[in-house]
């Protein structure tokens, strides 16, 4: 449920995305059909209650919920309990200059009061060069136990070459601590039949310490 004021101000409760992340989460609104490896330090369902506040240049947020990272069901909730930890999300995001957008969020877990090994970093930008062609950038970092045991990158662009084909590009990479490093090449174009109907490839090649893996597939997208 979300309550808007009217004066910028929104108050929302119940279940929700974190604030953090450049890909979209969802199949339906994502670029291409694999995560970059910025994902593994980004949160994605939790309960609980967040403000947020907009101006025509600025919007902050602040989410105070179950917890950062997943509970029994991964990705789709948090721990769905309060009693012995519980988890903020803090975000910036800056608009006043045309076509840029710059975004800043921590997000951090707290258990019965003292600080948790959990605290993550996440900053991207995102620039339209023209109506065809925008860029984007990301870095994050998850820490425990008071070292860095993962950064996250990854350099994206989509074009527009007509009104029905465009092709996002991606390289992304993470130093994973103990579970060693990737780089992955991530290609997906896109041929959009309709407003409400397209059809999404993707061709990626990964490099990690465990070994090389591909990942070819295919999507019809439905919007409705």
């Amino acid at each position: 449920v979300t309550y808007d004021t009217g004066a910028g101000l929104k108050i929302t409760g119940g279940k929700f995305l974190s604030y953090l992340g450049y890909e979209a989460f969802d199949p339906i609104n994502m670029a291409q059909l694999t995560y970059g490896s910025t994902i593994y330090a980004i949160p994605a369902y939790h309960t609980g209650a967040k403000l947020d506040y907009a101006t025509k240049t600025w919007s902050v947020g602040v989410a105070v919920v179950d917890s950062i990272f997943s509970g029994p069901r991964g990705f789709f909730e948090g721990d769905r309990e309060y009693s012995d930890d519980v988890g903020v999300e803090v975000i910036a995001t800056y608009t006043g200059i045309e076509k840029l957008t710059l975004f800043a969020g921590i997000a951090t877990e707290n258990t019965k009061g003292a600080a948790d090994d959990l605290f993550i970093f996440d900053f991207w930008a995102s620039y339209a060069v023209t109506d065809k062609l925008t860029i984007a950038g990301e870095i994050d970092t998850n820490n425990n136990n008071g070292g860095d045991d993962y950064v996250g990158w990854l350099a994206f662009a989509s074009y527009k070459f007509t009104d029905k084909v465009s092709t996002a590009f991606r390289v992304s990479g993470a130093s994973k601590g103990p579970f060693g490093d990737e780089t992955k090449f991530t290609v997906a174009p896109t041929y959009a039949i309709d407003a409400n109907l397209a059809l999404r490839a993707e061709f990626s090649s990964a490099s990690t310490d465990a070994g090389d893996y591909t990942f070819v597939g295919g999507q019809i997208v439905f919007k409705f």
